[in-house]
């Protein structure tokens, strides 16, 4: 069998780093090493193109497993910590004024309807103002 077969990992290049996001594979193979297989694979590739890290990513506290599986390729740890500020108890993420409940399902729908190269160019303009 082979390994693409028994086996997935998704990693990611961002500048001297390689990101191993997420890995998966056939429980009935996993005696074969197959996501170890990909990433010390990925390590050469990543050594060969002059990469200088790799990330494992973030592991949930409670993942023992995973951690144990990140330690043993000998990561070193570091907390993250997340902090969100609200103005109310409710998320500002979900306010939404009753007047721009239906120019947004007007926006919506005409946008839907719009061609591709309406949308290309509309988007091209507006990049460089948001975000």
């Amino acid at each position: 069998m082979a390994l693409d077969q028994i086996a997935a990992i998704l990693t990611l290049r961002y500048k001297d780093t390689l990101l191993y996001k997420y890995g998966c594979s056939d429980e009935r193979f996993h005696s074969l090493g197959g996501v170890q297989s990909l990433i010390w694979r990925s390590i050469q590739e990543a050594n060969g193109a002059g990469l200088s890290t790799l990330d494992f990513g973030r592991s949930d506290c409670d993942n023992e497993g995973l951690i144990r599986f990140k330690d043993r390729w000998g990561t070193i740890r570091s907390s993250l910590t997340y902090s969100r500020y609200t103005t109310s108890a409710h998320s500002l993420d979900n306010y939404k004024p009753r007047e721009s409940q239906w120019t947004l399902r007007i926006a919506k729908r005409l946008l839907s309807h719009a061609p591709g190269k309406a949308l290309s160019m509309a988007g091209d303009a507006l990049y460089k103002h948001v975000g």
